[in-house]
């Protein structure tokens, strides 16, 4: 179906709405009407949102609210509980605020949960040993088989659970996002229609692994986002449409898909004294993004315990500067894994 301009169910709905797919395009798929029209009555009610009372928006919000924690208990509780699904969750600061350590960590931990992690590095910050650690840091009882060189299954579970996919321009993460966009959609659609897996046309085949993360995909992971959009954000119309197509992207993989978005962001200059006199980057277009923000910091002596490496324990600062629920500008001292 996609070799043939059909990415979305929006489309199939227009398309057999209006009467459009003539025979000979369904051939080229290797689908009958009946077969199309099955497609249809499946993805349709993806597609329509049917009158509710607001209590029961509400209701149905609450039960789909997932909670990933970030490994750290008292950012979790500045977040009333850790990441939300559904929701976009910016992690601001200036460099080694720790903003990656903690994207890794929350990776770690919804990987362990059976959940899938994508995430999209902009900066070559991803380490593949940074999660092993992470994981020896919360399961201190594999230390003996690390120290043997096996290899646990709780490390098997974690790298294939979590997904790494560098990008280096905003063009590369808009692409990304599309990507992960259409495979949700495409996961929703052989999971709802009766036809098999293996009888799905063109670029809708999937195998069974890629199938299975992309049905358990709970976090995006975007680190980070300014690093891409600055340099290209007030050169043009150009920087500033790059970023409105981000953003409604990852909106529609929160919200739709009920996913939990973490972005990193750093601090510029601001143009005010105080407290404003350095604010997050990528300006007014941006602000209004994240539901929560957070701002991250440190002392000059930001790690506790004896070990200088293994086992050592994180200390920073974090501030929420944004949130729908939680009191702001009530900094609080957290501990991170190390």
């Amino acid at each position: 179906m996609g070799n043939n301009g059909i990415h979305t169910a929006e489309q199939v709905i227009t398309l057999h709405g209006e009467g459009k797919l003539h025979s000979t395009m369904l051939d080229k798929m290797g689908l009958s009407w009946e077969r199309f029209d099955e497609l249809y009555k499946a993805v349709l009610p993806l597609c329509t949102t049917p009158p509710m009372f607001g209590e029961q928006l509400l209701e149905r919000l609450v039960s789909k609210d997932e909670l990933h924690n970030t490994g750290s208990s008292g950012l979790d509780a500045l977040l009333g509980g850790g990441v939300g699904t559904g929701q976009l969750t910016e992690l601001v600061g200036k460099t080694s605020t720790f903003k990656t350590q903690i994207c890794h960590q929350i990776a770690v931990i919804a990987a362990l949960k059976q959940s899938s992690v994508l995430y999209l590095d902009t900066n070559n910050a991803f380490s593949p040993r940074r999660l092993a650690d992470v994981l020896f840091a919360i399961e201190p009882s594999l230390e003996s088989q690390r120290q043997a060189d096996e290899v646990p299954p709780q490390l098997g579970c974690l790298l294939t659970n979590v997904r790494m996919q560098p990008v280096y321009t905003a063009e590369a993460l808009l692409q990304a996002l599309r990507s992960a966009q259409e495979r949700m959609r495409t996961d929703v659609w052989s999971s709802t229609t009766p036809m098999a897996t293996s009888e799905l046309p063109g670029s809708l085949e999937s195998s069974d692994e890629e199938s299975v993360f992309w049905a358990q995909l709970r976090v995006v992971i975007v680190d980070s986002m300014a690093s891409l959009i600055l340099p290209i954000l007030g050169r043009s119309a150009t920087g500033h449409a790059l970023l409105m197509h981000i953003v409604q992207l990852l909106r529609e993989l929160a919200t739709t898909h009920n996913l939990a978005v973490v972005t990193t962001n750093f601090l510029v200059q601001g143009d005010q004294d105080g407290p404003m006199a350095v604010r997050p980057a990528l300006g007014a277009t941006w602000a209004y993004v994240p539901s929560w923000s957070v701002l991250l910091s440190v002392d000059e002596d930001s790690h506790t315990g004896s070990a200088p490496d293994k086992g050592r324990m994180l200390r920073m600062n974090a501030e929420l500067i944004k949130s729908p629920t939680q009191p702001l500008h009530r900094p609080v001292t957290c501990m991170l894994l190390g």
